[in-house]
């Protein structure tokens, strides 16, 4: 995941090079920034996805933003504000705080994920949406994903012991009671240390679909 990630941002900022990531460029469009937001909104199919099948969530006529929106809560994506680190003025990033979980706003209510999907099935008509501010929302979206699921430290290398770095940086996150955070209890010392799971949950187990 991490991996994927790091290619889609070397190229967002390879294209950095050629637009510079300021206010008067956020509606700039073009083939390229169509390219990198469909592949980006793709990447946050798959996280959401992944989310929702390791804890039980299961839906057989196939999958789309008014099942991904169970995420929201779940991981509280809607409280998470970014910013990109080398342009901070340019802009607070929040992709899914106006996440809605009514039925008819499940996409509309994320335009950056509403244009990829208008420039995937309609090009011409609609390259206008495949634009700057779109395609930063969806890359930021990626970054909180990942943040959200393997935790805050995630970038940071004295934490994660890798090299992977995020162009976006978290300024605001939710506040997790400890109650809500599953944690291992480790039994024994070094090396014969047990690590025990005393609450793996499936929140969706019994999801009614």
């Amino acid at each position: 995941d991490m991996r994927a990630y790091q290619n889609i941002q070397d190229s967002l900022d390879h294209l950095f090079n050629f637009i510079e990531p300021s206010t008067l460029n956020l509606r700039t469009y073009g083939h390229k920034i169509r390219e990198l937001l469909i592949l980006a909104c793709t990447e946050v199919e798959y996280l959401l996805l992944k989310t929702l099948t390791e804890n039980g969530y299961r839906e057989k006529n196939g999958y789309s933003t008014k099942d991904y929106v169970n995420c929201r809560d779940l991981l509280r994506l809607n409280q998470y504000e970014v910013d990109l680190i080398q342009y901070s003025g340019l802009k607070v990033f929040s992709p899914f705080k106006d996440w809605s979980n009514e039925t008819k706003k499940t996409t509309a209510s994320i335009p950056w994920y509403d244009a990829y999907n208008k420039v995937k099935h309609n090009r011409s008509d609609n390259i206008c949406n495949a634009n700057l501010e779109h395609l930063l929302d969806a890359v930021s979206a990626i970054h909180i994903l990942l943040e959200s699921q393997y935790g805050e430290g995630i970038f940071q290398k004295y934490v994660s012991y890798t090299d992977h770095k995020s162009l976006f940086r978290t300024q605001k996150k939710p506040i997790w009671d400890l109650r809500e955070i599953t944690a291992p209890i480790l039994k024994g010392c070094y090396p014969t240390t047990e690590i025990e799971w005393p609450d793996q949950r499936e929140y969706f187990k019994d999801y009614p679909l």
